[in-house]
């Protein structure tokens, strides 16, 4: 039973790790690009604001499964990989709070005449999220060392 547990929650932590910087890459990497080609005069900014609030939902789903993956894994896992995986997912829950707080800064500026004001929180908020896709895809390394390290010793001990 433990065993299918353990694969349970490891499924959980791809899927919902998956979709939230999956969503994330294709959404900055290609969505804004084409939306913003394709409806001028920044009326897609209104499918980036309702986008981005539902990614930054699937976000907190996100860091409460990997909160319970890195409590699981805390005591298996050795010190690097232990502080590795806890540092990235800080980084990922202080960038996401940035979003939330930069969000409703964004949408009360979204139809103001001064640009600049809203320009500026912008670049802020595609720097928190450049900077939690990086802790993401490193969590995600240390995810996968730690749970290589409680395989094999699993393994080891069990012969």
């Amino acid at each position: 039973m433990r065993s299918l547990t353990t694969l349970a929650r490891r499924f959980a932590v791809l899927c919902s790790l998956g979709l939230w910087i999956g969503g994330t890459t294709l959404y900055t990497g290609f969505v804004i690009r084409i939306g913003h080609r394709l409806i001028p005069g920044g009326t897609f900014g209104r499918v980036t604001r309702d986008v981005t609030g539902v990614i930054q939902v699937i976000g907190l789903v996100t860091l409460s499964v990997l909160l319970v993956n890195l409590l699981a894994d805390w005591r298996a896992s050795r010190r690097l990989i232990r502080w590795g995986t806890a540092g990235s997912w800080a980084v990922c829950a202080l960038t996401l709070g940035a979003q939330f707080a930069l969000r409703w800064t964004l949408l009360g500026l979204m139809d103001s005449p001064v640009r600049d004001r809203f320009e500026s929180a912008h670049e802020t908020y595609e720097m928190m999220t450049a900077i939690q896709w990086g802790a993401a895809m490193f969590h995600g390394g240390c995810v996968l060392a730690a749970w290589r390290g409680a395989d094999t010793a699993t393994r080891d001990r069990t012969g």
